[in-house]
């Protein structure tokens, strides 16, 4: 990782400065829009992957919800992290609740991805 990206999530607040080297350096970066984008792992965010935008149950989901009749969400270990929709069971079947990111250009989260802007 960069020096100069670290300092730049430093900078942005996006990670802390008195944070361990260990946790500052757990972010990927990318080029978007002639920018730096960053985005740091932290709570487990799927910065690599891309947006699924899909409205169709996965066959886990489907399973979920038959022993799960009426859960009111899903949980991420089953929809997967990179879900761009909040589901639930209704009657035994998975359904979308409502949309909760969205996709960046090049078709990532855009919600955990951070522009690093030069001083």
């Amino acid at each position: 990782m960069p020096d100069s990206i670290i300092q730049g999530m430093i900078e942005q607040g996006i990670v802390s400065a008195d944070a361990p080297p260990e946790f500052q350096q757990n972010a990927v970066w990318r080029c978007m829009n002639n920018s730096v984008w960053v985005c740091h792992f932290g709570a487990n965010l799927p910065c690599q992957e891309k947006a699924d935008t899909s409205q169709t149950p996965t066959p886990a989901m489907e399973d979920f919800c038959k022993t799960n009749t009426t859960a009111e969400s899903i949980p991420a270990a089953v929809t997967g992290r990179a879900t761009v929709y909040e589901w639930r069971c209704q009657d035994g079947k998975p359904e979308v609740v409502r949309q909760l990111f969205t996709a960046d250009p090049q078709g990532y989260l855009a919600d955990f991805w951070y522009e690093l802007t030069p001083k």
